[in-house]
């Protein structure tokens, strides 16, 4: 696998390995917080390698763009399980 970083700022190109490795870092960082600290869960997952997408995960600058909107609804669909 590359080690080339990828941007992922549109919702569909999240993909369910992403989303995997975001529950997964729920689950191990966030699962008893009151709420999650969306700085720092995305700090966490950012940085990650992929197959899916053939690298490094990078999220971009915006905590608010499509893929990172995605993101978070995941988890918050995730937490309510």
């Amino acid at each position: 696998m590359s080690s080339e970083w990828v941007e992922v700022t549109e919702a569909d190109q999240v993909t369910p390995e992403i989303l995997e490795a975001a529950e997964s870092i729920y689950d191990g960082w966030f699962a008893h917080a009151s709420r999650v600290d969306w700085p720092e869960f995305l700090d966490r997952l950012e940085g990650q390698e992929f197959d899916s997408i053939g690298g490094r995960l990078d999220l971009g600058d915006s905590l608010m763009s499509p893929a990172t909107r995605r993101i978070k609804a995941h988890i918050r669909d995730y937490r309510k399980r």
